[in-house]
């Protein structure tokens, strides 16, 4: 998962920590934002 924030933000990453703990949180909600409405959906069935 690190790597493919440094490989999309690479140049951000140079900012320093903060600025790249808060891209790959950002990266993980996004990856599991699908499963999430995925849950939803079938809770709400």
């Amino acid at each position: 998962m690190a790597e493919k924030v440094v490989e999309r933000w690479s140049d951000l990453a140079e900012r320093g920590t903060g600025l790249l703990t808060y891209l790959m949180i950002d990266a993980i909600v996004d990856d599991y934002m699908p499963l999430l409405d995925t849950i939803s959906d079938r809770m709400d069935d």
